[in-house]
């Protein structure tokens, strides 16, 4: 009966007895082919938990890359939600079941998508691009143009915030014909003002394996102290370099990091590096590498940098003058 691969079926009756034909791609007995074609019973108190699942993975990748906590399912939520999707009289929105919640509601506008809309990520890829309505540095919603609705920029922006919102640390989601949900609670999402925005809706992060905030703010901090210095123009990005670097200290084994943490250094780089300056620096702990200590760090040694001589003051101290 619930043969993926079955896709017709004919039925029959004869007094007491009933028969039904599955056809196309018949069920055989095949171990291999039942892990196939025999889906998991989604349905679970309430809740569609497949639907749910696959939401929170996905919701989870983004909020990773935003550098904030994963979300937690809470089958409370999500068993509330999906009745109220599920009922006779839902039109669009949903009361919020409690004052710790923040709802979204998405509609699947395209008639061929909305049978398949359980099983996509549909939800969490239009809350998240909508990204692009909110503006991170002023903890609002962007500022709509000529001809531009600025509630409907707030409805979006507001779909991609509470999905996002660092102190949200539970969800709940639910599916129903072309309507599906999200709710984020335990610490309401898209709750307060623009500080709290700026707050809890951190920027992205990591960016195809470069983690853009880190050398946002590592050059800002280089970029000070080369200010001070007659005739030194201000660092750019280059995210082939971050990415070059970043790769080669990940190409490490736990072995190799365990010998020398800077083993990366012996691997040969990118043709378009292999000329590149290099500093390297060893926090006391992760949280001290996230800061620009690592600038700190390297620039004080610029104190040891005779200006009159151009070398050393002290020649025991050229290598850490060779990084400032």
């Amino acid at each position: 009966m619930i043969w993926a691969g079955s896709t017709v079926a004919g039925f029959g009756l004869r007094g007491k007895v009933v028969v039904a034909w599955y056809c196309k791609d018949a069920a055989v007995e095949d171990v291999a082919a039942a892990k196939k074609n025999i889906g998991k019973y989604c349905m679970v108190d309430g809740r569609n938990e497949c639907f749910a699942t696959m939401q929170l993975d996905a919701q989870n990748e983004h909020r990773a890359a935003h550098a904030v906590d994963a979300l937690e399912e809470d089958a409370a939520k999500s068993k509330a939600l999906q009745e109220a999707l599920d009922a006779d009289t839902f039109a669009g929105t949903v009361d919020p079941d409690d004052a710790e919640c923040a709802t979204i509601v998405y509609e699947e506008k395209d008639e061929a998508k909305v049978a398949a809309l359980a099983t996509t990520t549909a939800l969490t890829d239009t809350q998240y691009g909508y990204k692009k309505f909110y503006d991170f540095a002023a903890g609002a919603p962007k500022t709509a143009e000529a001809g531009e609705d600025q509630d409907a920029i707030a409805l979006a922006s507001a779909g991609f915030t509470a999905m996002v919102w660092k102190a949200s640390t539970k969800a709940g989601y639910a599916v129903s014909g072309r309507w599906a949900a999200a709710r984020y609670c335990t610490e309401k999402a898209n709750d307060g003002d623009a500080a709290a925005y700026q707050a809890n809706v951190l920027k992205r992060c990591i960016d195809d394996g470069v983690d853009t905030c880190f050398n946002d703010a590592q050059r800002d901090a280089h970029n000070t102290y080369r200010g001070d210095h007659l005739g030194t123009e201000d660092l750019e990005a280059n995210t082939g370099a971050a990415k070059a670097i970043q790769e080669l200290i990940d190409g490490l084994t736990d072995d190799e990091k365990a010998a020398d943490p800077f083993a990366f250094t012996d691997k040969e780089r990118p043709s378009d590096y292999e000329k590149c300056g290099q500093t390297l620096w060893t926090a006391t702990d992760e949280t001290s590498a996230e800061t620009d200590k690592a600038s700190e760090t390297i620039y004080g040694y610029n104190g040891e940098y005779d200006d009159e001589t151009g070398e050393p003051a002290n020649p025991a101290d050229e290598a850490k003058v060779a990084q400032a």
